[in-house]
């Protein structure tokens, strides 16, 4: 088994969860509140073991310019 985590800057944890879970099909597999730091993971149904993406709330002004621009290649 092998597990990857990408992580995705996002400015609303809440709107990016219900976006990902509502319109793209994704199941939560991950909601902890660590302190003020919340870890947030979501996978697509068939690789829910496999593969996950972390939301992260962008902190940082480097982060929050990330919003949406976010992608391999």
């Amino acid at each position: 088994m092998r597990l990857t985590v990408f992580t995705l800057f996002v400015k609303d944890q809440d709107e990016a969860l219900r976006f990902y879970v509502d319109r793209l099909g994704f199941i939560m597999t991950e909601d902890k509140q660590l302190g003020d730091y919340r870890w947030l993971l979501v996978s697509a149904p068939q690789s829910k073991d496999e593969v996950a993406i972390n939301l992260e709330l962008a902190r940082t002004p480097d982060q929050r310019a990330l919003v949406g621009k976010q992608g391999g290649g």
